[in-house]
């Protein structure tokens, strides 16, 4: 049957419909669904009563009811979740999850309970997970633990600190980023550093004097398109404000291996930076060529091995599987590379199709992977990263329009990039710098206030007082 559009009763939860919709293009991703206001026309109609609702697929499909309980929204998704599986014969391994964050519903289960050993059962029954799913997220989540829970030296809270480079040398296929080919910007990419560094002169003493800072992450877009002298010229910009020695960790996400020189790796060296992403997403020539990268596979070994000559010993590798053309073989063939480098990370994507990519906009002239094949895949990347390449899951999350209802995994050989589990499990205030930068500040009681910057490059530079004055006022009206 097609299943094209959703009838629901109004309740308390204006966003139920649109996370019932999410849910059935998980079973059902080849339709466009939307709501209808008229019961007779629906495919599925969800109908809430004071005491219970009902579920209905199709015409022909009997009516589902059950008894509302404490927990109205979870319920009515699992009964929802229940009718499709019936209906499709598929089961989604992430159950009715549809957050990005799947391990703080661990940490809040967790919270609850005296027995750890209950998450797992709770996570399969009263959310749908699969066992598989259920154990690395509680898996996941044991291991971060460890390290979001370690105290400050000091009484302040802990921050992370986000410096945002949105320029890339050429914008890939499924990517969506606010990222800028450096080329065309080159008269006001100096701009945009002038504006970036102003942003941090002007804010990050005042987060230093009230936080304890834990990790610096630059990232973009690619950093790297800057040349050593602007790399330079940034990290001695931060250093005035907070001491590089300060941070815990330092990464630079160095992810194009076409704009990495020996010259910028030394800068990267001289000033501390511990971490770097060198990302080739695939391993095979022709899928680089297919999503527009303009460097060799060749270039991704050379560029690592020099990283490691000059002496910058913990690189993680970003891979994406389900790329367009790529099939097991592919996969294969990357993760024997990847095991001849043995990078200290490894994070593992799964394609999502994103609505601003140029992928999005062509998705008929490609072959993608289907939900089997997809299946596969990640079980085989899963099974070589921990048995053939020692590593263990340390982070992990979930995207919208994935090829699959599946996830992205971050594996580290020993030590895990502290950043990538705050950022994830938002464990502590994240003050973020540069166009498109979202500062998440983390209250005492655990809630997350938001102050965005704007994502154009050119009204970041016209605008930046505002930007700056965005962040002071969160200091003006929380004064010590």
């Amino acid at each position: 049957m097609q299943i094209k559009k959703l009838y629901i009763t109004k309740t308390k939860f204006n966003n139920l419909p649109q996370e019932c919709i999410v849910l059935i293009h998980v079973f059902y991703p080849e339709y466009s669904i939307e709501l209808t206001s008229k019961e007779d026309r629906s495919d599925i109609s969800i109908e809430i009563n004071d005491d219970s609702f009902y579920i209905q697929l199709g015409k022909k499909c009997s009516s589902y009811r059950r008894q509302i309980d404490n927990d109205l929204r979870r319920q009515i998704k699992v009964a929802l979740f229940e009718r499709l599986v019936d209906q499709s014969g598929y089961y989604p391994p992430w159950g009715i999850l549809q957050g990005i964050r799947p391990t703080k519903l661990v940490f809040k289960i967790k919270n609850t309970l005296s027995e750890k050993s209950s998450i797992p059962h709770i996570l399969i029954n009263d959310y749908k997970l699969s066992p598989k799913m259920a154990n690395l997220a509680l898996e996941v989540a044991s291991y971060e633990e460890e390290f979001l829970q370690a105290p400050s030296a000091s009484n302040r809270p802990l921050a992370s600190i986000y410096v945002g480079i949105p320029y890339c040398p050429t914008r890939c296929l499924y990517c969506s980023f606010p990222s800028n080919g450096i080329e065309k910007y080159q008269q006001t990419h100096q701009e945009y550093m002038k504006a970036l560094i102003k942003e941090l002169d002007h804010i990050l003493p005042l987060v230093h004097k009230k936080h304890a800072l834990s990790a610096l992450y630059v990232g973009g877009g690619t950093p790297t398109t800057l040349s050593a002298n602007e790399l330079e010229n940034l990290l001695l910009a931060i250093h005035r404000s907070v001491p590089l020695d300060n941070f815990q960790e330092i990464t630079v996400e160095a992810g194009r291996p076409d704009t990495i020189t020996e010259e910028k790796l030394k800068v990267l060296k001289k000033y501390g930076i511990q971490r770097i992403s060198i990302n080739p997403q695939s391993m095979n020539q022709e899928t680089l060529d297919l999503i527009g990268r303009k460097h060799s596979v060749d270039a991704i070994k050379d560029t690592f091995n020099l990283a490691r000559k000059v002496g910058i010993q913990r690189i993680n590798m970003d891979i994406i599987l389900g790329l367009p053309n790529e099939h097991i073989s592919h996969v294969e063939h990357t993760f024997k590379a990847l095991e001849e480098l043995m990078p200290s990370e490894v994070t593992v994507h799964t394609l999502a199709i994103k609505n601003s990519s140029r992928l999005k906009e062509n998705q008929e002239a490609y072959s993608l992977a289907n939900r089997d094949e997809m299946e596969n895949i990640l079980e085989y990347s899963r099974e070589f990263l921990i048995h053939r390449m020692d590593m263990k899951p340390y982070y992990l999350y979930r995207q919208k329009n994935m090829v699959a209802s599946y996830e992205n995994i971050g594996y580290t050989s020993g030590q895990p990039c502290l950043y990538n589990m705050q950022i994830i499990e938002e464990a502590t205030s994240i003050f973020a710098f540069g166009a498109g930068a979202s500062t998440k500040i983390r209250n005492q009681k655990g809630q997350i206030e938001r102050v965005e910057n704007v994502k154009n490059v050119d009204i970041y530079i016209d605008r930046i007082d505002e930007m700056i004055e965005r962040k002071r006022i969160y200091f003006t009206e929380n004064k010590e």
